[in-house]
């Protein structure tokens, strides 16, 4: 389901992805974009569906969407993402990480676990120059999200029952507008719009690389030092060129 308006978005068929969902308008960074609703089912009758939009929930229960209805189980994964999934009173929500600009492609990490045999099956084409050639993650990151970051955003919430399997989860009574930056997203800049220029003789902290990246939707281009930041990962590593 989506949270912001049909006149900010366009779904449309991309050249190897199927479809995917692109802005008519800019998006701020942290704006709430939609909620991932579908039927909640068993991860083993997940797996036996044969439809590729499942999203985790918890460690038993998925969220399976009509893939016949447009919502935003129609944006595709990306290596240098714009959105990310953010746990949300036991909903899992798709919000931007950085100011968006119109004609970009929304995209998310997909996570898929990396189970032997996954990789070549869950093969990307985003065309990042960093692509990883597979939505598959580590285990590091893999633990480091699902098992400490969800279980701590969600509460109580992560293992408690919204819906019965075979039931639609429900749509909340009211969602939060925007969310905050969280550390454990990597956040990269618009790889379609120029970098801004930064005078600092020095680079500034990762936390605020994060907020510039976050507020102008750009990479940083710092000439006194002859580097143009691209990215923060979550590890605080800085993708540079």
């Amino acid at each position: 389901m989506f949270l912001i308006n049909s006149s900010s978005y366009k779904i449309k068929k991309t050249k190897n992805k199927g479809r995917g969902v692109f802005l008519t308008k800019d998006l701020e960074g942290g704006t709430v974009i939609g909620d991932y609703l579908g039927k909640i089912v068993s991860h083993e009758e997940e797996e036996d569906s044969n439809v590729f939009y499942g999203m985790t929930r918890n460690d038993d229960e998925m969220i399976l969407p009509d893939p016949d209805t447009a919502g935003v189980n129609y944006i595709n994964h990306s290596c240098a993402p714009n959105c990310a999934m953010y746990p949300y009173k036991g909903h899992m929500l798709i919000v931007a990480l950085r100011k968006i600009f119109t004609g970009e492609e929304l995209s998310y990490l997909y996570l898929v676990d990396p189970e032997e045999g996954l990789t070549f099956y869950y093969a990307c084409k985003c065309g990042a120059p960093w692509c990883r050639g597979s939505m598959v993650t580590s285990w590091e990151y893999s633990k480091k999200f699902w098992d400490t970051f969800i279980v701590k955003k969600q509460g109580k919430d992560y293992a408690k029952k919204l819906a019965s399997f075979g039931k639609e989860l429900p749509p909340l009574k009211a969602y939060p507008k925007k969310v905050k930056d969280e550390t454990i997203y990597d956040l990269f800049g618009s790889l379609k719009k120029s970098p801004i220029t930064v005078a600092d003789k020095k680079l500034p902290s990762k936390v605020i690389l994060r907020k510039k990246i976050r507020e102008t939707g750009r990479r940083l281009r710092f000439p006194k030092i002859g580097t143009t930041v691209i990215g923060v990962l979550y590890n605080g590593l800085l993708i540079t060129s």
